[in-house]
């Protein structure tokens, strides 16, 4: 039994110079270079400095309301003084 496809003549694809270059360009391996490997030591480094660097967002974040709440709370405090100097 015979298949209906067509064979394949070997000649659609000729390999040029320029089929082989955008064949390893869409295909082939990314070439990397010993620079660009990080070792694990490096990438554990990396991580830590990450983590330290959203630590002191999160402290500085925080110590900015605690400054923020104690300036109203003395705002407040200010205030109930004041009321207390009317009312003597």
């Amino acid at each position: 039994m015979k298949s209906k496809k067509p064979q394949w003549d070997g000649r659609s694809r000729i390999p040029t110079d320029t089929y082989k270059e955008n064949f390893d360009r869409i295909f082939g391996v990314k070439k990397v270079s010993l620079r660009d490997i990080k070792t694990p030591y490096e990438e554990l480094q990396d991580e830590l400095i990450e983590g330290d660097k959203k630590f002191g967002e999160m402290k500085r974040k925080k110590e900015m309301k605690r400054q923020a709440d104690m300036q109203s709370d003395n705002l407040e405090m200010e205030e109930y003084l004041e009321e207390l100097k009317h009312k003597l």
